[in-house]
């Protein structure tokens, strides 16, 4: 083959991995940017929290807010994490995950609960929290 005909298979591969490339990532990023009605971006499940999505010590997101009585639900992405309440409302009866704060859940757990009072609630990963594995529900009326 010529020089010229390797340079075009060269230039016709690049634009064809860069093409992929593009759609690939135009793809992944829709499901960012999908939303509900409201305008804000927000995606369908916005009451779903990650639990150590990505074997991170984070909870993702780190804050939701929802309306009372609606359903909260915590799935675990990597094993040895737990929600414990930091704080709540007063005369709120959240405690968090089953067990003492040193229980911990794995992989696929999943632990959900519906607010019952507004207000902010804050809430911590045990052993991890020294690393910022900590989050928020804000219950709106």
């Amino acid at each position: 083959m010529s020089e010229k005909g390797d340079d075009e298979s060269r230039a016709l591969g690049r634009r064809t991995v860069l093409g992929t490339a593009a759609a690939l990532g135009a793809a992944s990023l829709a499901g960012c940017f999908a939303g509900d009605d409201d305008g804000e971006g927000t995606t369908a499940d916005s009451n779903a929290v990650v639990v150590g999505p990505g074997s991170e010590y984070s909870y993702a997101p780190e804050e939701v807010t929802t309306s009372v009585e609606e359903t909260i639900t915590w799935t675990w992405d990597s094993p040895n994490h737990n929600v414990v309440v930091r704080s709540q409302p007063e005369g709120a009866g959240w405690e968090g995950t089953d067990g003492d704060a040193s229980t911990t859940y794995g992989e696929d757990h999943v632990y959900e609960y519906a607010f019952e009072m507004p207000g902010t609630y804050e809430y911590y990963c045990q052993p991890h929290e020294g690393l910022g594995m900590v989050g928020t529900v804000v219950v709106e009326e």
